[in-house]
């Protein structure tokens, strides 16, 4: 399990998953990661979900 805040993270991440031939798993939206098309991935959602939770308080 890996906590990664950030979106240089993630694509570091993916970078590190395609030379291993790995996958990656995203607990917070339960998809797996397009290591392809990382644009296409939740960080954008990621980003609207945390503004809610934030504007709650």
């Amino acid at each position: 399990m890996l906590s990664l805040y950030g979106e240089n993270g993630l694509y570091a991440l993916i970078e590190l998953a395609k030379k291993h031939n790995w996958q990656i798993y995203d607990s917070g939206i339960n998809v797996m990661i397009n290591l392809e098309n990382p644009e296409k991935n939740g960080f954008k959602n990621h980003r609207v979900y945390i503004q809610r939770i934030v504007n709650r308080k």
